[in-house]
């Protein structure tokens, strides 16, 4: 999947940290709608967050943005505490959301 590879370089070349959600709702912001599930298997087989490279996956507790917490994976650079994930874990882009940003004949 080309897309959700040109977003994870994208991030991993900035040293960004992330979660599977972030990589999704880019790869949608971009113009292609992939189901989030399929994003999160992808960057569990991607080689550039393998075990043992330059990401670490570790499972924290973020905030929604109505506040309440949740578990996620954070992607993280290896000596980078994920605690520098200062994102609020944004909510998947719907399909309604997708067709705003991307209309029919555009």
């Amino acid at each position: 999947m080309q897309e959700i590879d040109t977003v994870l370089r994208e991030f991993t070349g900035r040293k960004a940290l992330f979660t599977s959600i972030d990589i999704a709702n880019e790869v949608k912001r971009q113009g292609t709608w992939i189901p989030n599930r399929d994003v999160a298997l992808y960057m569990r087989q991607h080689e550039l967050l393998a075990p043992g490279g330059d990401y670490l996956m570790t499972l924290t507790t973020v905030s929604l943005r109505d506040g309440r917490p949740v578990e996620a994976y954070v992607y993280h650079p290896a000596g980078s505490p994920v605690t520098e994930y200062g994102e609020i874990l944004q909510s998947a882009m719907s399909p309604q959301e997708f067709a705003a940003l991307h209309p029919p004949g555009s």
